[in-house]
């Protein structure tokens, strides 16, 4: 072994053992990852954004007002609903929505997004028992409750609620943006490619 590659490997323990190097090594590092400055009305930039990916943004003044919105969405189908909590909602008479995991069958789902990104007008979701992932690909279309105080300025603020309000991550984080998508048939864009066909997303507060 050369003296150089001997000199190296020992620095490398040195630093494993938190040694005299290791506080060097901190200074010397270079800063974390700089996050891009997302100015203004959070909420206004993220509708923007979302409706310029076609999404249909709603603005809700409270939670209350979610039912009548989702059943003007859905148009006398019934929405299946996966989180107690929005299912528990006062709906109106026979727009109940089914509070089960959808199938392949069902044309519209309610879910609640973790967190907005104003950045980007994506939606975030953690999957969990209430919220599975299969609510975001297997619908027609997709309602997805947003609080308007969850949206974030950038997305490495949503990785950081995540790891702040669940402690450890999630199964699945799903990114939303728009409704599903390609361009693989001649270049054209086709809405409902691999996913809902519409996305509503409701924005409450």
């Amino acid at each position: 072994m050369s003296e150089a590659r001997a000199a190296i490997l020992e620095r490398l323990r040195r630093l494993a053992r938190g040694g005299p190097d290791a506080a060097e090594a901190r200074i010397a590092a270079p800063p974390a990852h700089p996050c891009p400055r997302v100015e203004g009305d959070l909420v206004a930039r993220f509708t923007a954004r979302a409706e310029a990916q076609a999404a249909v943004v709603h603005r809700l003044a409270r939670m209350e007002e979610v039912p009548a919105a989702v059943a003007a969405v859905a148009a006398g189908a019934t929405p299946v609903c996966p989180d107690p909590s929005l299912a528990a909602l006062p709906w109106p008479a026979g727009g109940r929505p089914a509070c089960r995991p959808p199938s392949g069958d069902d044309r519209i789902t309610l879910t609640r997004a973790f967190a907005g990104v104003a950045e980007t007008g994506s939606l975030v979701f953690a999957s969990g028992v209430h919220a599975p992932t299969g609510a975001h690909f297997l619908p027609e279309t997709e309602c997805a409750v947003l609080e308007a105080d969850r949206i974030l300025p950038h997305l490495e603020a949503a990785w950081a609620l995540l790891a702040a309000e669940l402690g450890a991550m999630p199964r699945t984080v799903n990114l939303v943006s728009g409704p599903s998508r390609t361009a693989d048939v001649e270049q054209t864009i086709q809405l409902g490619a691999h996913g809902p066909r519409a996305l509503h997303i409701l924005i409450v507060g």
